[in-house]
This record gives structure tokens, sequence and C-alpha cells, in this order.
């Protein structure tokens, strides 16, 4: 994993009996975290600003731009993204968490509990057509994200590593959210392009969402 910085997925996230399915890029490195997924718009509570099967989502420098229909009228007429920062809508040092934690690839969570000797082997399984060995840890959210956002301190993680070594599903299950993470392939450097300001709506946080005019 060391010479990755990339991978190509399916994402789902369930909380509070809502699902979200993310499928993309992730890239991680010493500039923080950042994505290129698709998802459909009712996922999000979006589907008033794209009425398409599916939006993209990108996120890169703090910032979070979302595809909707483009605007109508006014004078922001034509564009169409909106954007807005992260550490406005969470809190800057949330985000610097957040980032810091993004520069690891995303099974790095396993090598503490893998060098303390407390990684349990599962047995072996099958998993989207791949033969894998399934793994599974307790393992220690990063501290200034479960004080800054209140999540558990810990969470269940499960790894089925294919026979080349790669991860090919990781679920995270902290009792109040699992996200479950299928690998389709991993690579180097990913460019997330950041749309132009021409065609941004900016948003002062996600509760603006609902706001624009299309």
């Amino acid at each position: 994993m060391d010479t990755k910085s990339s991978s190509r997925l399916v994402e789902t996230q369930r909380r509070d009996g809502r699902t979200v399915t993310m499928a993309g890029w992730q890239v991680w490195g010493r500039t923080g975290r950042g994505f290129d997924v698709m998802v459909p718009p009712a996922d999000l509570g979006f589907q008033s600003l794209n009425h398409s099967d599916r939006m993209e989502m990108r996120s890169t420098g703090g910032n979070l731009y979302a595809s909707i229909d483009p605007v109508t009228r006014g004078a922001l007429k034509g564009r169409h993204w909106l954007r807005y920062s992260e550490a406005a809508a969470d809190g800057s040092d949330l985000t610097d968490a957040m980032d810091k934690a993004g520069e690891r690839s995303p099974i790095d969570a396993l090598g503490v509990p893998a060098a303390a000797g407390r990684v349990a082997l599962i047995g072996r399984e099958t998993v989207d057509g791949k033969p894998t060995v399934h793994y599974r840890a307790t393992v220690a959210a990063d501290p200034r994200v479960v004080a800054l956002k209140q999540v558990p301190a810990t969470a269940q993680a499960d790894l089925w590593v294919g026979r080349d070594g790669y991860p090919v599903r990781y679920v995270w299950d902290d009792g109040q959210q699992r996200n479950t993470l299928d690998f389709q392939s991993f690579g180097g450097t990913r460019v997330i392009r950041i749309p132009h300001a021409s065609d941004v709506v900016e948003m002062r946080d996600k509760a603006t969402t609902s706001t624009p005019t299309t």
C-alpha cells in the first residue's frame, strides 16, 4: 500500500436507517484526503437540486463540490456546481483532524491492532468472486475526531484480503454507523479537478444547499 495513493471503490454508509451509496475514486497522501464519486441525489436529500439518477461529488482542499441542475435565472444563471467549505460546516479543527487522518491509506487503521496482536483470523471466504482471507480487529478512531465529532472511540473492523495482498472489502462499524468499502482497483496519483469559479455557486454551509434557484 505504500506505493499506492488512490483506489476505485464502492462505499455504502448506513446510519439512522438511511443509506448512502458512493462509487468512484478516493485519494490519500501528504495533501490530505479527497474523493470523486457518483451518488444518487436522493441519498443526500439533493433530489430537488439534481433531477438525474446520479450526481457527482468532489472533495479536495477542504472543499466539497456537488453537481446540480443548471441555475435558470439571476446572477448565477447557468452554473452547475455547489461548493461549501467543510471547515465552515464542521469546524476547522475537525477538518484539520480528518485531513491528518486522510494522509493514511484506507486500511492503515489495522496497523495498530495488528502490531499489538489483536487481529483475529476469521477464515477463507469468496468476496466478489475473489478468494480472500477474512480478518477482524477492534480499531481506535482518531482521538481528535472523536472529541470534535462525538463519535464512538472504537469500532469493529473486518478486512478481506485477496491473494495479491490488497484489500477486497473493508467493513467498519462503530455501533452508530456502518461503512462498507468494496475495492475494485488501486493506483497511484490521481488528480481531483476543481470546477471553475465561474461555474460554482458558493454556499456557507450544508443547510443552505436548498436555496439556489434552479
